[in-house]
C-alpha cells in the first residue's frame, strides 16, 4: 500500500490544477490567539510556514526585513526605552511595507506620502510607536488592513488564560453608524439563538448595567461580549422594526467538525467547517468516500453545507472545488508587489485518460460521480472568503444550485506579519473575481433560491436543508428518467425516493480510493504551491 501511495504521489505532480502562477494566499487566517469579535480588532495570526519536505520556509528573494528594535535586557533595573531614531526608522519601514504591498494603490493616493514624515521627532516610546502605526493604517479605511499592538495581544492572551471566551458573533460599525452582526460562529450561543446576520445591535446588558453601543468603542464592546462559562449577556437587537432582548449564556461552541450523513432518496449531506486546515479538508475528502460507499455508489445528489464557514486557505478552496469541476476556471486573482501586478486564473483540467487506465475502477467511478452529481450549496451571511471562492466556482461552472441567504462578501486576501516590536501587521494584498468575472466584495453571492432561517424554528428543524433535499429529489427523478435508457439497472434494487433515512457507518473507504482522489486532484495544487512567492503567504 505504501508503494501504491508513493506511485500516486509521482503521477499527481503532473496532473491536477493548472495555473499561470500559484499563490498560497490566506483569505481568512487561522488565529492562534483568541480573536476580538469586532472586525477592526480581529487580525488573526499565522503559523510558521514549512515547505513540502517539512523544513521551515525561507524568505522570498527581495523581501526586506523590518528594522529590529533592541529590547530590554533580562534583569535590567529600568524600563527599556528605544532611541527616537530607532522608533522613527521602524515606523517608516512599516509605512513602506504597506505602500508596497497594499493591493489597491488608488486608495493610498497622495495622502499616503504625508504619513512617512508625519511623526518625525515625535516618537519617544513604544506606546508612541503603536499609536502612530495604528493611526497610519486606519487612515486607509480598510477593515482588513490593520495593526495590533503587542500590548493588545498580551491582553488577549491574559483573558484567554482567565478562561474568557466570546459569545460567538462578529460585530462591526457600518457607515450609517449602526453596529451590525456581520457573522456568527457555528455552535456558539449567538448562533443558536434568534440572532441573525445583519441584525442591528443597540445595547448590551451585563450585570444589570445597560450600555448603548453608540457610546462605546470596539474595545469596550469586545469586553462585554467576552466572559467566563456560565456568565450572561443580554443583547438588545432590532429586527422587524422592533427591539428584542436576547439573553445569551457564555459557553464553549459545539464541535465544529466535518459532518456527513445519508438522507432519504440517497441524497448525501456533508458539512465543511473551514478551509484553514489541510487535515480538515482531508477529513472532508474521506467523508465523501464514506458517503459514496454508504450509498453503494449510487448517490442521487449532494447537499454541500458551507454555512458558518468563514474561509481559510486559497489552495484548499482550489482543491475542494476541483473535486466537483471536471474542467474550468476556479477563481481569478490579482496581487500587487510595488509596480508589479499579477493577474492569475486558476484552472482545473480533466484527469488524463492514460492515468484513468491506471486507476482502480472504483476510484474512476467515484471521481466521475463527484463531477456529475447534482449539488446544492447551502450558504448564509457567515459564508465567507474561501467558502465564497468554492461557491462561486461551482455555481459559475454550473455544478451547483445555491440555496440559503447571501454570503458575506469578502473578495480579498491578506498576509500577516509579526513585527519585531511584537505587534502584528495585516495588509490586504489580494483581490479575486469569480470565474464569470463577478466582484462579490461587499455584496456577497446571492443564492439561486432564497430560504431564510426562521427565528422561531423548532430545535432540530432546518428549513434550508429541507429545501435543498426537496430540490435534489426533483433532480434525482429527472436524472433517473434520463439515465433509464442508457444505464443497465437490471439487478439493482429500486430506490424508494420517500424511504427512511439510511445511517452511515463511518468506517474508511478503501485507502486506494481516498488516496487516489486526494492526491490526483489535490497534490497538483500542492506542487504549484511549492513554487509560490513566499511573501504572499498568509498563514
Amino acid at each position: 500500500m505504501r508503494k501504491l501511495t508513493q506511485w500516486l504521489l509521482g503521477i499527481a505532480l503532473i496532473s491536477g490544477l493548472t495555473v499561470g502562477q500559484s499563490y498560497a494566499q490566506v483569505v481568512q487566517p487561522q488565529p492562534t490567539l483568541p480573536p476580538g469579535k469586532t472586525a477592526p480588532q480581529n487580525p488573526g495570526m499565522s503559523a510558521p510556514k514549512k515547505t513540502a519536505d517539512g523544513t521551515e520556509e525561507k524568505k522570498a528573494e527581495g523581501e526586506e526585513d523590518l528594522i529590529i528594535i533592541q529590547g530590554p535586557k533580562i534583569g535590567a533595573p529600568k524600563k527599556f526605552v528605544p532611541a527616537p531614531a530607532q522608533l522613527e526608522a521602524f515606523y517608516k519601514q512599516v509605512w513602506r511595507t504597506v505602500g508596497k504591498d497594499y493591493n489597491d494603490p488608488s486608495k493610498l493616493g497622495k495622502d499616503w506620502a504625508a504619513w512617512e514624515s508625519k511623526y518625525n521627532g515625535k516618537l519617544k516610546t513604544f506606546e508612541d510607536l503603536d499609536a502612530a502605526i495604528k493611526a497610519m493604517v486606519e487612515s486607509l479605511g480598510d477593515r482588513w488592513t490593520s495593526y495590533t499592538s503587542a500590548a493588545t495581544i498580551e491582553q488577549m492572551r491574559a483573558e484567554h488564560k482567565e478562561g474568557k471566551i466570546d459569545v460567538g458573533m462578529l460585530v462591526r460599525q457600518h457607515a450609517n453608524g449602526q453596529w451590525l452582526i456581520d457573522g456568527l460562529s457555528y455552535g456558539s450561543p449567538a448562533q443558536l439563538s434568534k440572532l441573525r446576520e445583519g441584525d442591528a445591535i443597540k445595547a448590551l446588558i451585563r450585570d444589570g448595567k445597560r450600555s448603548e453601543l453608540k457610546d462605546l468603542n470596539a474595545g469596550d464592546i469586545n469586553k462585554l461580549l467576552n466572559g467566563k462559562v456560565g456568565e450572561k449577556v443580554t443583547v438588545v437587537a432590532t429586527w422587524d422594526n422592533a427591539d428584542h432582548e436576547v439573553e445569551l449564556t457564555f459557553a464553549k461552541a459545539e464541535g465544529d467538525e466535518v459532518l456527513v450523513g445519508l438522507m432519504p432518496g440517497k441524497i448525501g449531506y456533508i458539512r465543511l467547517p473551514t478551509f484553514v486546515s489541510e487535515e480538515t479538508v482531508g477529513q472532508f475528502v474521506q467523508a465523501l468516500g464514506q458517503l459514496y460507499e454508504a450509498s453503494q455508489g449510487d448517490l442521487n445528489g449532494l447537499v454541500f453545507d458551507l454555512r458558518y464557514n468563514g474561509g481559510g486557505l486559497v489552495n484548499m478552496a482550489l482543491l475542494v472545488s476541483s473535486l466537483f469541476v471536471e474542467q474550468g476556471t476556479i477563481v481569478k486573482t490579482t496581487t500587487r508587489d510595488d509596480r508589479s501586478v499579477t493577474e492569475t486564473a486558476y484552472k482545473v483540467g480533466p484527469i488524463p485518460e492514460f492515468l484513468k487506465l491506471k486507476m482502480p475502477q472504483q476510484a474512476v467511478a467515484f471521481q466521475e460521480t463527484l463531477q456529475t452529481l447534482p449539488i446544492v450549496i447551502l450558504t448564509n451571511g457567515s459564508t465567507a472568503s474561501a467558502s465564497e471562492i468554492t461557491t462561486g466556482a461551482l455555481r459559475d461552472n454550473k455544478r451547483a444550485h445555491v440555496i440559503g441567504t447571501h454570503t458575506f462578501g469578502k473578495a480579498v486576501g491578506f498576509h500577516v506579519k509579526r513585527l519585531a516590536n511584537g505587534g502584528i501587521l495585516q495588509v490586504t494584498s489580494l483581490s479575486y473575481l469569480t470565474p464569470a468575472g463577478t466582484d462579490i466584495g461587499g455584496k456577497g453571492i446571492d443564492p439561486d433560491q432564497v430560504v431564510e432561517r426562521p427565528r422561531d424554528q423548532a430545535e432540530g428543524d432546518d428549513a434550508q436543508l429541507e429545501a435543498a433535499h426537496a430540490y435534489l429529489m426533483v433532480k434525482a427523478r429527472e436524472r433517473a428518467q434520463q439515465m433509464r435508457d442508457t444505464r443497465d439497472i437490471a439487478g439493482q434494487p429500486q430506490q424508494d425516493p420517500n424511504g427512511e433515512p439510511q445511517g452511515i457507518e463511518l468506517h474508511g473507504l478503501h485507502y486506494a480510493l481516498i488516496a487516489m482522489v486526494l492526491l490526483i486532484l489535490g497534490l497538483g495544487a500542492a506542487y504549484g504551491v511549492s513554487r509560490i512567492k513566499r511573501r504572499n503567504r498568509g498563514q
